[in-house]
């Protein structure tokens, strides 16, 4: 299984998005899943990979999240994400919903090796309450 963290340089958010990443993989009995960091240092980068905004949670080369708020779309070279959540948008999106949206990656489909990654991997965007 591949899980990603895109980040830029000097990213605020970094270290909690990735305790919060480790979490999510725990909470969902992924805890041996490693996490491949990436830094997005360039637009073209940033385009290339999908980035949208930083942090980026992706697994099977796909982001978890939809976009939400400044920074959330497509090539957003520099900017930070924002994630929505029942408290507004937030830097990082809550532990439910990463953990959620890791699971809905992995294909559990009988004679498949777990864990692999589903595809098409699906984008669920937070609503917000």
């Amino acid at each position: 299984m591949d899980v990603e963290l895109q980040l830029i340089p000097d990213c605020p958010n970094a270290e909690p998005a990735q305790v919060l990443l480790r979490q999510a993989l725990d909470h969902a009995g992924l805890g041996t899943v490693g996490i491949r960091v990436t830094v997005i240092t360039t637009d073209e980068e940033a385009r290339a990979s999908g980035f949208g905004g930083s942090p980026t949670f992706r697994a099977g080369g796909r982001g978890l999240f939809a976009a939400a708020g400044p920074g959330g779309g497509g090539s957003a070279g520099g900017a930070c994400r924002g994630y929505l959540t029942a408290a507004g948008i937030r830097p990082l999106p809550e532990l439910e919903a990463l953990r959620q949206a890791l699971l809905s990656t992995v294909d559990t489909s009988p004679g498949v090796a777990y864990p692999r990654i589903a595809t098409p991997a699906r984008q669920y965007p937070m609503n917000a309450t």
